[in-house]
């Protein structure tokens, strides 16, 4: 398969095997045993929501900015922070506002962990740290409580107030 026009712009074919592209990389990085084909089996051991989130997790689809940048095209800056671009990296790690120590932060072997308990509670802190970050910039244009987020259990009011998000278990303390 060769060079091709569409609408009179000239653009190179894919590549064959996919490596270069980033997701892959990502998820590849993360997973060096993975093999085509085969699903993991938190998909058929954890709730359906747990499932869906670490799925998002690991292909990079979690509603950060930079994952979206179609829909936030002129502002990838963090809604939290202010001070960095909002990866989802700076979301899950990096963000001062969000973290305000290692405990509340979500790295990427947690997201690739392959313990289905570790799962639940690592998608537990995702949901968590996502719905804080939400709390900031509404898109009506009004700005969030700029307090810190802890990612506790017992999440302060700016952050729903609630323990957990429905579909997903508070992990066992």
């Amino acid at each position: 398969m060769g060079s091709g026009t569409r609408r009179g712009y000239v653009f190179a074919p894919p590549p064959k095997d996919g490596k270069d592209k980033s997701k892959v990389q990502h998820l590849r990085n993360g997973q060096p045993q993975w093999e085509p084909g085969k699903m993991k089996e938190y998909i058929y051991k954890a709730p359906r929501q747990v499932a869906s989130t670490i799925f998002q997790a690991r292909a990079r689809m979690l509603k950060v900015k930079t994952n979206y940048k179609n829909k936030y095209k002129n502002n990838l800056i963090c809604r939290a922070c202010g001070l960095a671009e909002e990866t989802q990296n700076h979301a899950m790690q990096e963000c001062a506002k969000l973290h305000q120590n290692d405990t509340t932060k979500v790295t990427p072997e947690m997201i690739f962990d392959q313990d289905t308990n570790q799962l639940i509670q690592t998608a537990h802190q995702i949901q968590i740290t996502i719905n804080c970050l939400e709390t900031y910039n509404k898109p009506d244009g009004s700005s969030g409580v700029p307090v810190q987020c802890d990612g506790s259990a017992q999440r302060p009011a700016h952050c729903g107030g609630v323990a957990q998000r429905p579909g997903i278990p508070a992990p066992n303390q």
